[in-house]
């Protein structure tokens, strides 16, 4: 196995949650085989093992592999991490994969993360290992992780990028993992990515489960769109739905697409997407439930127009009964539910939506470790509409 350079330091204190820094040795080069020796060395240093009482605390209640694609990426998950280890102290590897590197290489450092500790307790930390993996060496990456996991805690993955139809890491980790976290928010060709995904959730690895941060986000709008159903007159308007329109913030379509999905499971809707037309690779479908017809629309917002949302609106509307449009409103972890009456008449009501922040996503996707079946069931869906967004 090639060498690899090993780094020492405790995180420096310039983001939230870490702790003040302190060297524990200069960077050296060792074998990538060294590293859990190595790890033992730096805690043996950090807390001081032969005292009595040792004023850190080394903890890990899981395995967190993060597989990133590039470096501005990585340190966007470093940041992450700084809020996740607080309450979910792990022993986290940091992956940076190098596609276009033009030779195999491999690169390693390991650090530290603490906590600020409470007045009269001890400092709890966690460890990281950072490997940046390039050309054939990329492969390599699923067993150098394999020999490092700690036994008896769950295995979770972090995975962010797409996905290949024989991935060489993917796979390995996947199984490796007890639990699997993807983003299908980050998808640009989410008829390819719902097909691939629907495919790997679909049992093939029994011991491992799912979970989405694009269905984590969309908790809030699922729970408004089902309270939609309540009041009679809003009621009257669910059942007798004659069109249907998402519109997605910018990069969510495929956020789009899985909340049409949920949608159509949630009403017993069936039926397929008709090729994109118009601009912003708007998609249309027709679905359908004992003959009744649904018009469902998918747009996505101007660029310019900065919506940060996945989703900026989704409008419910009844020839019959008239409309309900739900919008974030601009008030931070709010939205807005408009009623639209067929005579003109109004009304408008201000919810909360709760936060939508990555890191709190996250932090609840590591509490739960479980597939939810009302997911799978909305990718499977996604996958048989055959959505397939291109430009015009």
């Amino acid at each position: 196995m090639s060498a690899t350079n090993i780094r020492y330091a405790l995180n420096p204190a310039n983001n939230r949650d870490l702790q003040h820094s302190f060297p524990i040795d200069e960077p050296r080069t060792i074998d990538v085989g060294s590293i859990e020796s190595e790890l033992t060395s730096l805690w043996k240093q950090a807390t001081g093992e032969e005292s009595e009482n040792p004023s850190v605390i080394r903890a890990c209640s899981l395995n967190l592999v993060v597989w990133t694609d590039d470096e501005r990426e990585s340190q966007a998950m470093d940041r992450l991490l700084a809020d996740i280890t607080v309450s979910h102290p792990s022993r986290i590897f940091l992956v940076t994969a190098q596609h276009d590197a033009m030779s195999p290489a491999i690169e390693a450092w390991v650090s530290a993360r603490c906590s600020l500790p409470l007045p009269g307790e001890k400092q709890v930390c966690c460890e990281q290992i950072n490997l940046a993996v390039g050309g054939r060496d990329i492969g390599k990456a699923p067993s150098i992780i394999t020999s490092l996991v700690v036994p008896d805690v769950p295995t979770v993955l972090f995975w962010r990028r797409g996905f290949e139809q024989e991935d060489p890491v993917f796979h390995p980790l996947a199984r490796l993992a007890n639990h699997v976290v993807i983003d299908s928010s980050d998808s640009v060709d989410p008829n390819q990515h719902f097909q691939r995904l629907s495919r790997i959730v679909d049992g093939s690895m029994p011991g491992t489960s799912f979970s989405d941060l694009s269905w984590a986000a969309l908790a809030a709008w699922r729970v408004l769109l089902a309270d939609c159903a309540e009041p009679n007159a809003a009621r009257n308007i669910v059942r007798n739905l004659s069109e249907l329109t998402i519109v997605s913030g910018n990069g969510g379509a495929a956020s789009a697409i899985l909340l049409l999905a949920w949608i159509a499971n949630a009403l017993g809707l069936n039926g397929a997407g008709s090729a994109p037309k118009g601009t912003g690779g708007a998609c249309r479908f027709e679905l359908n439930k004992n003959g009744m017809i649904v018009t469902a629309n998918i747009f996505e917002t101007d660029a310019g127009t900065g919506v940060p949302e996945s989703i900026a609106s989704v409008t419910l509307k009844s020839h019959r009964f008239g409309s309900i449009t739900i919008e974030p409103n601009g008030v931070k972890a709010c939205a807005t539910v408009a009623r639209h009456g067929v005579g003109g008449d109004v009304e408008e009501q201000v919810v909360p939506t709760g936060s939508r922040a990555l890191e709190d996503l996250l932090a609840h996707e590591l509490e739960v470790l479980e597939s939810d079946e009302t997911y799978l069931k909305a990718v499977w869906t996604a996958a048989q509409m055959g959505v397939e967004k291109k430009g015009t």
